[in-house]
């Protein structure tokens, strides 16, 4: 502090001048740098809040998507369950209709020209072909061949009615696979009223699915008129299109997204 002698000491003004001026400059300067911090201090409060809005942006999309996902889930053990179910069935069906064939071969006496066991025989192939008209059409026509062949040896006499029976026999545990594969195969199949030979992805007895040599996807589905091909389109035609890639690529097992058929 300066005392009351220095204010008379020569080149004092010009002291006091220059200490004002550094105060000054001082009180300026600060006044800047306090500013700048505010804004800084708003930036990152601002960021701060846009980070805590996209956090809560992307929680809300995370629980979108659990939903979906759990419902997708739902969606493919319902799926599964109505698939296991109509397996089932269709084994059933086809060990009712072996076990009858079989109990009624070996019930009769070993006679060639057995006319009670031709009846039986009989019987039980107009039965399968039933079961395979009204069935999923997987090579329909071939398997109806095969079974005009052994009503034709049976009616015909070339065969003995024993024999029939075994060859019938056999039919069904071919059929009783088919009911239990799934397979990627080709066939002739109808498409809007046109015969194309398509590759064939079948689950069972339970759906099939097709693609044309044209790209066209199509599935398999019954009617009131029987079973026919129906064009596939948006999701449906999505989830066959990924459905033939997995196959493709040797894929047989895991969870598919498919259309109901």
């Amino acid at each position: 502090t300066p005392s009351q002698g220095d204010f008379h000491r020569p080149g004092f003004g010009r002291f006091l001048a220059l200490a004002v001026g550094i105060g000054l400059g001082s009180a300026l300067v600060g006044q800047p740098a306090s500013a700048s911090s505010t804004d800084d201090l708003a930036q990152r409060a601002e960021m701060l809040a846009d980070l805590r809005l996209e956090v809560r942006r992307l929680e809300e999309h995370l629980d979108i998507e659990r939903e979906e996902f759990r419902g997708r889930v739902q969606g493919l053990h319902a799926q599964r369950a109505d698939v296991e179910v109509r397996l089932l069935r269709e084994e059933a069906t086809l060990g009712t209709l072996r076990d009858a064939v079989g109990e009624t071969i070996a019930a009769q006496p070993v006679v060639e020209e057995d006319a009670e066991l031709e009846q039986v025989v009989a019987r039980a192939i107009a039965s399968v072909r039933v079961h395979v008209t009204q069935g999923l059409p997987y090579r329909t026509t071939d398997r109806l061949v095969a079974l005009d062949e052994l009503h034709t040896q049976l009616t015909e006499k070339t065969l003995p009615a024993a024999q029939v029976g075994a060859r019938l026999w056999a039919f069904l545990e071919d059929e009783q696979r088919i009911a239990r594969e799934v397979a990627f195969d080709r066939q002739q199949i109808e498409l809007n009223g046109e015969q194309v030979l398509a590759d064939i992805v079948r689950v069972g007895a339970w759906g099939m699915y097709a693609r044309t040599p044209g790209g066209d996807f199509a599935v398999a589905r019954a009617t009131n008129a029987g079973w026919g091909f129906q064009s596939i389109s948006g999701e449906e035609e999505s989830a066959t299109v990924a459905l033939f890639d997995q196959f493709e690529r040797g894929v047989r097992k895991g969870a598919f997204d498919i259309a109901i058929p």
